[in-house]
């Protein structure tokens, strides 16, 4: 366990796991999915809480992640960056948020956890003006606006209910919009 906490202290890009990226195309009415392929997914509660103490993840985690993520967003997308406007779900205390809001145009981070929102809050300057923070869950959030990115660090895993938070990404997506997400490896 210290040799693999100390690998990924050494090498933060080891940190990140598995990585996805896809894009949504406009379907036709002969592509539409079949709700029927679908798994169900029970509706469960939270199986993960986080203690009351939180701490900043150092910045060299968080600015490499971040160039993962414009990198992908230079490769498939045709929009300059500052044009892009990102949804981070499970935003937790901000980092990645406030990282992302340097790059691209505007920032909704979408955190569910009651006191990591209030955190994040207390911990994000008024410079940040591209940057807004929401007390809710994925599944429940509601926005008139279309994202171009969807970025998800290590939510996966703690999504009480998949299959009705991803319905709702999808709706969330523009066309050819992209969508980021990560899971854990086995260094992590």
């Amino acid at each position: 366990l210290s040799s693999h906490f100390l690998i990924t202290y050494l090498i933060p890009k080891l940190r990140r796991g598995m990585q996805v990226v896809f894009t949504k195309e406009e379907l036709t009415s002969d592509d539409k999915l079949n709700k029927s392929a679908y798994q169900v997914w029970e509706d469960r509660t939270f199986p993960f809480h986080y203690e009351k103490r939180f701490t900043l993840l150092e910045g060299g985690i968080v600015q490499s992640g971040v160039q993962e993520i414009v990198k992908i967003a230079n490769k498939y997308s045709d929009k300059p960056l500052n044009k892009i406007n990102v949804l981070d779900i499970g935003s937790g205390r901000g980092e990645y948020s406030r990282e992302m809001s340097k790059f691209f145009g505007e920032i909704i981070g979408v955190e569910p956890y009651e006191d990591v929102y209030k955190f994040c809050l207390e911990h994000t300057p008024k410079k940040y003006k591209n940057l807004s923070f929401s007390n809710t869950r994925v599944e429940d959030f509601q926005s008139k606006r279309k994202f171009n990115l969807i970025v998800m660090l290590t939510v996966f895993e703690h999504m009480p209910n998949p299959k009705k938070s991803f319905d709702n990404i999808f709706k969330l997506l523009k066309k050819n919009g992209i969508v980021y997400l990560t899971s854990p490896n086995k260094y992590w």
